[in-house]
């Protein structure tokens, strides 16, 4: 089961890095609800109806042990998982539903869902040994990606977030029977995902795609949190969650705040899922060509995600972003990688650094005229002053009476406080108002130098 399910949940793969750069994505958000909401319903109202049946029990210890299986959390998870179908199945059903003509109509003139062409996606990047994954990766298991709830995701996060939520769910409730916490039990759970053999590391992973995901290991983090918080409170990011399920009576009630069209399931979208921004850890024979593939998207991808916001287009603000996605609101999840082993938007799609201008004249030209003024001490050469603090060292060369240069590269001497008046010497040239101010002075006259 694990490995026909599971392997439906991952049998796809879904570029995020070429999406088109002329056209704005429709949030299909309500799919999601839609979806969510009718299976919690839907499985609620099975859950109940067999509840009735086991009322009807003759016999008073049959009849008990019926209504206490029907009660238990994971009876409960278990139908709201099967109102959804396996992971393939979910996964294509979507891609379906959203290029059916009726939802192309409702949501006219944006983009629904776009699935990269085979020639242009950055997965048909291989390595020098001949790879026929890259087959698999181009060909036979591409999906579409599409907005949800303001994030970028891939339609294959539906089969995660359900599938493999629902096979973490089931260990997490194991451990929880062996007596662990509930955070020990959650990242057991996590352990098990992250490490299986069935899951990243071999058959969903890098066996089968060069790819380990770390944004599906994030879907199937919080399906799971999905599925705990169907009769239980949980933490959905970094706020707790009240049970989506309680006990009335005999029976099982959706609570009144959870509704189809009030956003309430928008909680369990994230930008873990986008694996723009949480990116995958890919093989390292393969990262050079996908370094380079993805560079090619780098004016698109930042137009998307950034915009002309100063404020997000920088690599600052997406090294922050990953540091920030790397855990879920400060609990491992499994990601896999850093900044200097993943192909990252920051470490990819900017340059790497902006040139120094080759001449001072091209600095000059770039300071704002209020700089361009410079300061210049009229001093006799014959006076013998008494000696002064050293000045800052400046890399500018000696200027010249008729060039201007930048104040920022002129060397400043720190202020001195000013001396009592004193009797003038003889080899002392008394300065002229203009002489004494050197913002009016331009030149150094009667052929002084420069000091």
């Amino acid at each position: 089961m694990l490995l026909t399910t599971g392997f439906a949940a991952r049998a796809h793969e879904v570029d995020q890095f070429v999406l088109p750069a002329d056209g704005e994505f429709a949030d299909v958000g309500s799919y999601w609800d839609a979806l969510l909401y009718e299976a919690v319903r839907d499985g609620v109202d099975e859950t109940n109806a067999r509840i009735r049946q086991a009322q009807r029990t003759i016999v008073p210890k049959l009849r008990r042990l019926q209504l206490a299986q029907l009660h238990s959390p994971d009876y409960l998870a278990r139908r709201v998982r099967w109102q959804m179908p396996p992971g393939f199945v979910l996964i294509e059903g979507a891609q379906l539903k959203l290029e059916s003509k009726s939802v192309q109509q409702q949501f006219s003139g944006n983009v629904v869902a776009h699935t990269t062409a085979p020639g242009d996606t950055i997965y048909g990047a291989g390595s020098i040994v001949p790879d026929p994954r890259v087959l698999t990766r181009m060909f036979l298991i591409r999906r579409s990606a599409a907005k949800v709830h303001g994030t970028y995701v891939g339609l294959d996060k539906l089969g995660h977030f359900v599938g493999w939520g629902h096979f973490y769910y089931l260990q997490y409730r194991l451990s929880r029977k062996f007596g662990r916490s509930h955070e020990q039990a959650m990242q057991d759970a996590v352990t098990w995902g992250a490490d299986n053999p069935v899951g990243e590391p071999l058959l969903h992973g890098y066996l089968t795609t060069g790819v380990f995901s770390n944004a599906d290991l994030a879907a199937n983090y919080v399906g799971m949190k999905f599925f705990i918080n169907l009769t239980d409170e949980v933490t959905i990011a970094g706020e707790a969650s009240p049970p989506i399920v309680v006990r009335d009576g005999d029976f099982w009630k959706v609570q009144d705040h959870v509704q189809v069209d009030n956003g309430y399931f928008a909680r369990y979208m994230s930008d873990h899922f986008d694996e723009v921004l949480n990116p995958n850890q890919f093989e390292r024979v393969m990262r050079d060509n996908v370094r380079t593939a993805i560079r090619r998207q780098a004016a698109n991808v930042l137009d998307r995600y950034a915009g002309d916001d100063p404020a997000r287009r920088n690599p600052a603000y997406f090294n922050q972003k990953l540091e920030q996605l790397s855990t879920y609101h400060g609990a491992s999840y499994g990601h896999r990688g850093t900044a200097a082993t993943l192909i990252t938007v920051a470490n990819t799609c900017f340059p790497k650094g902006v040139k120094k201008p080759k001449s001072v004249a091209a600095l000059a030209q770039a300071e704002p005229a209020a700089k361009l003024e410079r300061a210049a001490p009229v001093v006799d050469e014959e006076a013998t002053p008494e000696p002064a603090e050293k000045p800052v060292v400046s890399l500018a060369r000696r200027p010249v009476a008729d060039e201007r240069l930048p104040s920022v590269l002129v060397a400043r001497r720190p202020p001195v406080a000013p001396a009592p008046p004193a009797p003038v010497a003889a080899s002392v040239r008394r300065e002229t108002p203009s002489q004494a101010n050197p913002l009016r002075t331009a030149a150094a006259p009667d052929g002084n130098r420069w000091r």
